[in-house]
């Protein structure tokens, strides 16, 4: 086993069902996370879905081309009974074997993660000698397999360590004392909404823009189109003036990688961006977009450094979109829509606007603020007077220019803000994080002059916010991060602004209610000779 040239392929299951002799038929055990990480580090990347063992060598040996006729051995399950796993006799370039290993890992609770842990990791230490190997015949890997046993025990103590903070995270929160319920009175009133006034006008009579748009389909496995022919596959939406179109065909022919594809369009108006749907079954990746006129000036709107081949698919991406009903969940992580900027189309390639122009917009002056999660790692630790959290706003359909957000480093809990000036009201706010690790926050709002907060977003849970996973809205990672614990959330993200922070709600009074009550009927006592009867008579009603 050599550390500096081995990546280990896992495959982290869903399932709760131990490990042991009955997950040796890991036929059934359900879809499994396949994921490369570097067996010393730790360190994972996720790289898809597999459904079974027999999966998983298909995969290895794919990914793998050396391993084609290695040997497999069958499930074994490790002392920490944490995870069983399968390995992969494999001979590097070099002509050396080395071991590539698919583990099917079990969720344990911390109790669990804390006995398991501590109790094989004794275990483990009190070993003298070196793991049997899988292949008997390769006797010269027994001083490779001792090195196996070392590193399992380093990460073995490093998962102690971790399941004691969790422990100690766990009784924290265990002995935390719920006040008692308060009382509420809730009234009750009608508010309306009115939207801010226009500020630029009226909208310019439509005009036309024709241009061909292209695509380079990249030269990695999977990037192709392989739907039927005649079906639309991919779609392009345009955004003119603040409103995206409706969606038109832009391949309906299956393409290979490595292909380039053209579309020819006539819009009224000239776009600012466009957005790539994806409706066949399965993914598409490209290196390159443009745009070309009649008179064949180029506008380019995105084109990876890595010129032709563009980039393999992987969680973040700008450069692959998956299937909005896919055949498998394998590219689950790939976005199913891609929108991308589109700047300097006007006279270029489509003609100018018409000469009536609208009046200029009112300028919008507001403060932003956030809430940083009182969570383990939810702060700012960025250098200070770098640029570490940058926003942009949406305004009338355009995005403008970067901004720093936060220059500073900020404590878990803490609260930030700086003021802005758009020229009109916006309506998104992109954050991007820069800094080298993640940020969360539980909360943000805007606030103009003697206008009411605009809330944008707030966690249910308030100040402590949630811990970092896969698919949270109130967490961003790095753009070029420090690791990859992170790689599963967003780096950036957009809110919508509800309304325009520099005009309050108009809030409507309902009319007062007239209540006309009609008395109950009177009695009235009539003397008669013989005796005294009573009558009841209706009473007169109100004047």
């Amino acid at each position: 086993f050599r550390p500096h040239s081995t990546w280990m392929k896992l495959f982290r299951c869903n399932a709760r069902s131990p490990c042991g002799s009955s997950f040796a038929t890991a036929q059934a055990t359900g879809p499994c996370k396949w994921v490369t990480g570097d067996a010393v580090s730790t360190s994972h990347r996720s790289l898809g879905w597999v459904d079974s063992v027999s999966d998983c060598e298909a995969r290895v040996r794919a990914k793998e081309p050396s391993a084609d006729g290695a040997s497999v051995s069958p499930l074994v399950a490790s002392s920490a009974i944490t995870h069983c796993y399968a390995e992969f006799g494999i001979t590097d370039s070099d002509g050396n074997p080395y071991w590539n290993t698919c583990s099917f890992t079990k969720d344990l609770s911390p109790v669990e993660t804390l006995a398991t842990a501590e109790s094989a990791a004794k275990s483990i230490t009190s070993q003298t000698t070196a793991p049997p190997a899988l292949v008997s015949s390769q006797s010269e890997l027994a001083g490779d397999l001792a090195k196996v046993g070392a590193a399992l025990t380093d990460s073995l103590a490093e998962q102690y360590a971790e399941s004691v903070d969790r422990m100690q995270e766990f009784s924290q929160t265990a002995t935390t004392t719920t006040p008692p319920p308060t009382t509420t009175t809730t009234t009750t009133t009608t508010t309306t909404t009115t939207p801010p006034p226009t500020t630029t006008g009226p909208p310019l009579p439509p005009y036309e823009c024709s241009f061909t748009l292209r695509a380079a389909t990249s030269t990695h496995q999977y990037s192709g189109v392989a739907q039927i022919a005649g079906e639309p596959n991919i779609l392009v939406e345009w955004m003119i003036n603040g409103q995206w179109t409706a969606p038109y065909w832009f391949i309906h022919t299956p393409m290979a990688p490595g292909d380039e594809l053209s579309q020819h369009f006539t819009l009224d108006g000239s776009p600012t961006q466009l957005r790539f749907t994806n409706v066949q079954k399965d993914v598409w990746g490209f290196w390159k977009v443009w745009i070309e006129g009649a008179d064949a000036k180029t506008i380019v709107i995105a084109e990876h450094p890595n010129t032709g081949q563009g980039e393999a698919p992987q969680p973040g991406t700008k450069w692959w979109v998956e299937a909005q009903d896919p055949n498998q969940n394998t590219w689950n992580y790939l976005p199913t829509e891609i929108v991308l900027p589109i700047s300097g189309l006007h006279g270029a390639i489509c003609p100018p606007p018409p000469t009536t122009t609208a009046p200029p917009p009112t300028p919008c002056s507001f403060v932003l603020s956030a809430g940083i999660a009182d969570q383990q790692y939810a702060g700012v630790m960025g250098v200070a007077g770098e640029n570490n959290v940058e926003v942009e706003f949406l305004t009338d359909g355009v995005w403008s220019s970067r901004e720093w957000f936060i220059r500073e480093s900020l404590a878990p809990g803490a609260t930030t803000s700086r003021p802005f000036t758009t020229p009109g009201c916006p309506s998104k706010v992109r954050f991007t994080n820069l800094q080298k690790d993640v940020w969360g926050f539980w909360k943000i709002w805007l606030k103009a002059a003697d206008q009411p907060e605009v809330l944008l977003v707030e966690h249910p849970n308030g100040p402590m916010g949630e811990a970092p996973a896969q698919g949270t809205r109130y967490w961003l990672e790095a753009e070029e991060a420090l690791d990859g614990r992170w790689n599963v959330l967003q780096t950036s993200i957009e809110l919508d602004i509800p309304r325009c922070p520099c005009h309050a709600p108009t809030t409507t009074t309902p009319s007062p209610t007239t209540t006309t009550t009609t008395p109950a009927p009177t009695t009235t006592t009539t003397p008669a000779p013989a005796a005294t009867t009573t009558s009841a008579a209706p009473a007169t009603p109100p004047n």
